[in-house]
């Protein structure tokens, strides 16, 4: 039987032609204190405050599927979006200036097409073709003091990178206990970034651009599932990564098993115990840069692996068990990672772009979760707790010595609770962690070349990295929903609550250091601490 289906779909957002008081409080929700800020000082006063935040989206959705003859389906898909974010804090008192600007332009598009098939009833294929695109600009824009210059500090970051995937997967069920994985995958790559960097009044400006690098890449990767015993199951599986170009290859082996002590239980019964594990090399060739500065609102800087950037390798081993039965399950797991080859951009660090890159970093990651899921007549909680550790090491940062990565959460703990009581759906969901480590610089003076009054002006200086930590933080988000069901319609209304308990966690702390003008004795600074919170709260319909 063969037929065929289409779907379209479009959205495009109306907000950022609305400067409403109502709009302007919401943003202020999502973006609370930005790249340099001063809006809590300023908002006392809000006559002389220019704040013109925009935001601007839209995408499309398209998707053909078609059916052929016996099992064989295909989709071709289509897939474009846009994203723009202009905000622009002033204060003017007319006597004292002082103006930021934050300016994001993202934008993704992707093609696919998907194919699949039984051939027999033993051996199925699945196969895939895709292309896409993806671009981020950020330009961040500072002025202080004087109202004619078009700004003092500027700095900008472009970001692109395009793929093409091909992907040939089979899967061959040899017999009832024996399962075979095997394909090819190809890669073909391109990507570009570049940094700039301009003070107007000390004029200076730094530009560091990573030429546009492309790859291809050939892999070949074959598993192996086998029910060995009635209680025991294990695979095993091998990746094989090749850059002709480059005359490398990367090899990834893996394995897990899955042990029943008590055997297999049928649904329902109690005692289903599983021990589990897993062991594996991972090669990562397009990754996200480790930022030590601060783009502000800015969206993340990716990579590509060359000659200059090297990939990155992930060994990974995972060991836990779980119970589970019709209404309760149990999870415990221990994991431990240690990566290498790790790639840190810390201008901020450093003041000089030839030392602003590091390619030697390593990473450990230890922990544990526990997760626990039962489930009532209408009602369900979960429970989930998070131990870790995160210790990085690059041998040219914080004398030498490991410190906690910028995600190093030691606890996390999120709890759960969905209720359905006739045409309703309640939940709610308590979520809570402890801080996050950051960075407490000090002030050192150093050499002014385009000091006009002193030889020595002053600077930040981070010898120690992320060796305090900011406060815990507690979230609780509430939702209902109602649902109604007629002969010829049906639909929902849901009203959503975030942060309800209103509070204002903090998730990141900054300096900035103000220093006089070049034309002026260097002999004071003053050194601000700069507050990034997260939303308060916020109230959704639906």
């Amino acid at each position: 039987m063969s037929g065929f289906s289409l779907l379209f779909a479009f959205r495009r957002s109306y907000i950022d032609g609305l400067q409403s008081t109502a709009y302007q409080n919401f943003f202020n929700q999502i973006f609370q204190n930005g790249k340099i800020a001063l809006q809590e000082k300023a908002v006392n006063d809000s006559k002389f405050v220019t704040w013109n935040p925009a935001i601007s989206f839209g995408d499309a959705n398209l998707k053909l599927r078609w059916k052929g003859r016996k099992t064989r389906e295909n989709a071709l898909s289509l897939y474009s979006t846009g994203d723009r974010l202009d905000y622009r804090f002033a204060y003017d008192d007319s006597t004292f200036f002082t103006e930021t600007e934050d300016i994001i332009a993202a934008s993704n598009f992707g093609m696919s097409w998907q194919h699949s098939a039984d051939w027999s009833p033993v051996f199925k294929i699945k196969y895939s073709a895709a292309l896409s695109a993806y671009e981020n600009d950020y330009t961040f824009i500072w002025n202080e003091e004087d109202r004619q210059r078009p700004f003092i500090y500027r700095y900008t970051t472009n970001n692109s990178m395009t793929e093409f995937n091909l992907n040939l997967h089979h899967d061959w069920q040899a017999s009832d206990q024996h399962r075979m994985s095997f394909g090819y995958q190809f890669k073909a790559q391109e990507a570009a970034l570049v940094f700039r960097d301009t003070n107007a009044v000390q004029l200076e400006g730094n530009l560091w651009t990573n030429d546009t690098v492309r790859t291809g890449l050939h892999t070949f990767y074959a598993e192996f599932t086998s029910q060995a015993t009635k209680k025991l199951d294990f695979t095993l599986g091998v990746r094989g990564d090749q850059f002709p170009a480059r005359g490398l290859y990367y090899s990834e082996p893996r394995a897990s098993f899955n042990w029943f002590p008590f055997g297999k239980k049928v649904d329902g019964e109690s005692g289903n115990l599983r021990i589990k594990g897993g062991l594996g090399r991972y090669w990562q060739f397009v990754f996200q840069i480790i930022d030590f500065g601060d783009l502000g609102v800015g969206e993340p800087l990716w990579a590509l692996s060359d000659d200059f950037i090297p990939a990155q390798e992930l060994w990974q081993t995972t060991f836990g068990l779980s119970v589970e039965n019709k209404t309760t399950l149990l999870d415990l797991e221990f994991y431990h990672k240690k990566s290498r080859n790790l790639t840190s951009r810390n201008l901020r660090l450093e003041n000089s772009f030839d030392r602003g890159w590091n390619f030697d970093g390593e990473s450990t990651a230890t922990g544990f979760d526990f997760l626990l899921r039962k489930r009532w007549q209408g009602f369900s909680t979960w429970l989930a707790y998070s131990l870790g550790e995160v210790k990085m090491l690059f041998p040219e940062l914080n004398g030498g010595h490991p410190f906690p990565a910028r995600h190093d959460i030691r606890h996390r703990v999120n709890w759960v609770n969905t209720l359905s009581w006739k045409k309703w759906e309640f939940a709610a969901n308590l979520n809570l962690r402890s801080g996050t480590p950051y960075s407490i610089p000090s002030v050192m003076q150093v050499p002014c070349d385009d000091c006009t009054a002193d030889s020595l002006t002053y600077a930040l200086r981070f010898d120690q990295l992320n060796t305090a930590r900011l406060p815990g933080s507690i979230r609780l988000d509430l939702s209902a929903t109602w649902k109604w069901k007629k002969r010829r319609n049906h639909g929902k209304a849901g009203l959503a609550i975030y942060n309800f308990l209103n509070r204002r966690n903090l998730l990141d702390k900054d300096y900035l250091l103000e220093t006089p003008a070049l034309d002026q004795p260097q002999t004071s600074y003053n050194l601000k601490e700069l507050y990034r919170l997260s939303a308060g709260l916020r109230r959704a319909f639906s």
